[in-house]
């Protein structure tokens, strides 16, 4: 899979029940991947995928492959005024879905860190009730 790919999964499996719109074009620099308005609740995703969890437990699962300094910024400030922000990150056929207020430590998470932050975590493939939870968890 692909962070494209996860984007269409995201699109397919939350998409009738809001509005999701993949921001192709960067207006500013940092602005997550996508937006989303779910029951009047609006905020961003940020989207990052890894094949593969790191052969050593201990080493960063996204490393300097994860968020971009100016997508740090974008989401440090944005949360920092009350926004809303969320990192999906898959690894291999994990979900995890990350609050922007860990931004800042996200690239150095490894595998047992992504699993404690995650304010929502599933196996691929969803089920109704598993992307039931996770339209919850997007709107909390």
């Amino acid at each position: 899979m692909s962070e494209h790919n996860l984007w269409t999964m995201l699109r397919n499996g939350l998409g009738h029940r809001g509005h999701l719109v993949r921001l192709e074009f960067n207006p500013t620099p940092g602005i997550p991947d996508v937006s989303y308005c779910l029951k009047g609740v609006e905020g961003f995703i940020e989207l990052k995928h890894a094949h593969e969890f790191p052969a050593r437990s201990t080493t960063a699962v996204f490393g300097n492959q994860g968020l971009r300094d100016d997508q740090i910024a974008w989401i440090h400030t944005r949360t920092r005024h009350g926004g809303r922000v969320r990192i999906i990150a898959q690894v291999d056929d994990q979900i995890y879905l990350i609050p922007g207020s860990y931004c800042r430590q996200f690239n150095e998470m490894n595998g047992h860190a992504l699993a404690k932050s995650s304010a929502y975590y599933a196996q691929l493939p969803l089920c109704k009730i598993e992307w039931n939870n996770l339209y919850s968890s997007l709107r909390n």
